[in-house]
């Protein structure tokens, strides 16, 4: 992984280019939002004030493990992220707590950007943007998977803008983390703050899909994957707590295509 660089700029004043930069073919985004539960998400798509995210695929899932197992992790930010980028559990990613000294087992569990780098001749461009630069401390023990990662040091604007620019540059595999709603969950789930924060980060998500319709329209042959999740959910005052409860392990996972992994809606996550 190369170095964890802070952008001076948060403002991409440029407009998406009318010819497509960089190669076609498969693509993917991955949008991970702190603090965003399933049933804030559901209500501000019903409510429209996600317009692009109604297009979206959009079910509950769960995280935490398997309850009593060695799956088993805590429900917060760093095992969650640690099981975004590697799809796997605590007993092979290895990250426990949400401390500086955490990393992940790159030899047990490669993330996403490793198997990506893994078909050296396709060249695929890989590439971290991040709200929370301590998530970039967890890929130090893997070397040489992402071409670009980005610490915007709170800024979710910034997170937007140069997302964007990386897709518009034709990178092929994007993980961009925003922060706003975990920071406003702490006046509870239903205060005005909270609202106001899920509002305000779908709106840049939109404009995201709205970068990669254009693509798509520029090259039919463009075929892009989008993924919208969080890495754990909260309980009812809008705490990470990191236990094995229902408000804490229930996550969402929403998508632009049909994914067949989803779990019917309404499904329960695993508590025992």
């Amino acid at each position: 992984t190369g170095p964890w660089k802070s952008p001076t700029t948060t403002k991409l004043d440029n407009p998406p280019p009318a010819t497509n930069q960089g190669k076609s073919g498969p693509k993917a985004l991955i949008v991970t939002i702190d603090g965003l539960t399933h049933a804030a998400l559901r209500d501000a798509i019903a409510e429209g004030k996600a317009p692009a995210l109604q297009g979206l695929t959009l079910a509950p899932a769960w995280t935490g493990g398997a309850n009593g197992t060695p799956t088993e992790q805590r429900t917060t930010g760093h095992p969650g992220w640690a099981t975004l980028v590697t799809g796997t559990w605590v007993q092979r990613h290895a990250v426990r707590w949400d401390t500086p000294d955490q990393r992940i087992d790159a030899t047990l569990a490669p993330s996403v950007f490793a198997f990506a780098k893994q078909k050296a001749d396709a060249a695929y461009l890989t590439a971290a943007v991040a709200s929370d630069a301590s998530y970039a401390a967890l890929l130090a023990g893997e070397r040489g998977t992402l071409d670009t990662s980005l610490d915007c040091a709170g800024a979710d604007a910034c997170v937007t803008a140069r997302t964007g620019q990386l897709i518009d540059e034709g990178y092929d595999l994007l993980v961009a983390q925003y922060g706003a709603p975990a920071a406003a969950a702490a006046d509870g789930l239903r205060s005005e703050g909270y609202r106001r924060a899920v509002s305000a980060t779908a709106a840049p998500v939109d404009e995201l899909l709205a970068r990669i319709a254009r693509r798509s329209t520029n090259d039919a042959n463009e075929d892009w994957l989008v993924l919208l999740t969080t890495g754990h959910g909260l309980d009812a005052f809008g705490a990470a707590t990191g236990v094995q409860a229902l408000g804490e392990k229930t996550i969402f996972v929403a998508s632009n295509k049909a994914l067949t992994a989803l779990p019917a809606a309404g499904e329960a996550p695993r508590l025992a």
